[in-house]
C-alpha cells in the first residue's frame, strides 16, 4: 500500500498526496533564492521550503544569492525579491523584471513568499522530471 502525506495551505485545509517511492533514485533538486539585501520574506520562504522538501520527500540543495543592483536584476531576469529558481527555472513566473519586493498569489491572497502547497508542488514536479525511466526500468 502506498504511503501518503499531507499538504496544507495557509487555511490549514489538508489534501492527501502519495509519497514518492523510495525505490526511485532521485538526485537533489537545486533551489536558488534570489533576493535583495535584508528582504523580510526570505526567512519565511526558507522555512516553508524546508517543510515543503520534507513533505515532498525531496532532497534540496539551496543557494542564496543577493541581487545587488537594478542592472544585475535586469541581467538575471530577476522578478522581485525573493525569486525562487528550481533547477534554474522560476516555477512561479511573474512575467517581468523588478528590483523591488515580489508578491505571490495563492487562493486569492497575496504573500511575500510562495505558499507551502506551491513550493511542495514545484519540488515534486522538479524531482519527478529527474527520473526518466528507460526501457530497462519496465
Amino acid at each position: 500500500m502506498a504511503r501518503r502525506w499531507n499538504v496544507f495551505d495557509r487555511s490549514m485545509r489538508f489534501s492527501h498526496m502519495p509519497i514518492p517511492s523510495s525505490s526511485v533514485h532521485i538526485r537533489p533538486v537545486d533551489v536558488t533564492v534570489l533576493h535583495v539585501h535584508a528582504c523580510p520574506s526570505v526567512t519565511v520562504l526558507l522555512e516553508r521550503l524546508h517543510i515543503a522538501a520534507d513533505l515532498a520527500g525531496v532532497a534540496v540543495t539551496t543557494t542564496l544569492r543577493v541581487v545587488a543592483s537594478e542592472q544585475e536584476a535586469i541581467e538575471l531576469g530577476f522578478s522581485g525579491s525573493p525569486t525562487v529558481l528550481v533547477d534554474g527555472s522560476d516555477p512561479f513566473e511573474s512575467g517581468g523584471v523588478s528590483y523591488g519586493c515580489r508578491l505571490y498569489e495563492f487562493g486569492g491572497r497575496l504573500d511575500g513568499a510562495p505558499s507551502m502547497s506551491q513550493l511542495t508542488a514545484a519540488l515534486l514536479v522538479a524531482s519527478s522530471s529527474h527520473h526518466r525511466p528507460d526501457r530497462t526500468d519496465c
